[in-house]
């Protein structure tokens, strides 16, 4: 099983969806799992705590520094149909920018940040799908 961490990275009030953004970045076409949309992150190194992983692949997938706030999910999917990568945990943080985020595409086609309503809407890979769930329950606890 492949260990990933993701940074789940927001801007704005979590109590107003209206103006919470969410940072994601869309897979290389030719890598596993191409053209799908994620949030930053990649594979957590031997003797590397799951934490720090999503704060470096964050530096070097998108050029920024963020902050863990919380951690927020962790997902497993099985995937037979892939090549690689057949088997993921990944470890969702949430996280902030350490002063003003300006995402840059470095290890992506692209990044951008997204609407909760908009994120629903993107092609994520499956194990996605939970971290998505458990973001939507977050944000709903932060407006009680």
């Amino acid at each position: 099983m492949i260990e990933i961490a993701a940074a789940v990275i927001l801007e704005g009030d979590p109590r107003d969806p209206e103006q919470l953004r969410i940072l994601v970045a869309r897979r290389p076409r030719t890598a596993t799992r191409g053209g799908l949309w994620e949030f930053p992150g990649g594979k957590i190194e031997q003797g590397e705590t799951p934490q720090d992983a999503a704060v470096r692949e964050t530096r070097e997938e998108i050029g920024c520094e963020i902050e863990i706030i919380a951690p927020l999910a962790m997902s497993d999917d099985r995937d037979e149909r892939q090549a690689r990568e057949r088997e993921v945990r990944i470890h969702a943080f949430l996280a902030r920018g350490r002063g003003a985020i300006i995402p840059r595409p470095l290890a992506s086609d692209e990044v951008r940040w997204t609407s909760l309503r908009e994120l629903g809407r993107l092609p994520v890979p499956r194990a996605n799908h939970a971290i998505h769930a458990a973001l939507s329950d977050w944000i709903d606890s932060q407006r009680r």
